[in-house]
């Protein structure tokens, strides 16, 4: 268990393909499943636990619903896109 909310999550107990995810939110403003198929080169249900993972360790927030679902990485709602983002 975490000690506060702020705490890391150590990269090292992350598996590859979750780190290839927070690695795409880094260079992207926001993702969706579909970026995550692509980018991981895997099925859908795969790439589907691995943002559910991820959400779940509070390293990625979850935004809108369904086939509009996309996910960010915490603290990136307020923010704006830069211009390699747009």
């Amino acid at each position: 268990m975490r000690d506060s909310e702020n705490d890391a999550i150590k990269p090292q107990l992350l598996t590859d393909q979750q780190r290839a995810v927070i690695d795409l939110l880094h260079r992207q403003s926001h993702i969706s499943t579909s970026d995550v198929i692509r980018s991981l080169g895997t099925r859908r249900r795969r790439a589907q636990d691995v943002l559910r993972e991820l959400f779940e360790l509070g390293l990625i927030q979850r935004v809108g619903a369904g086939p509009n679902t996309r996910y960010v990485l915490p603290g990136a709602l307020g923010k704006k896109p830069t211009d390699d983002e747009r």
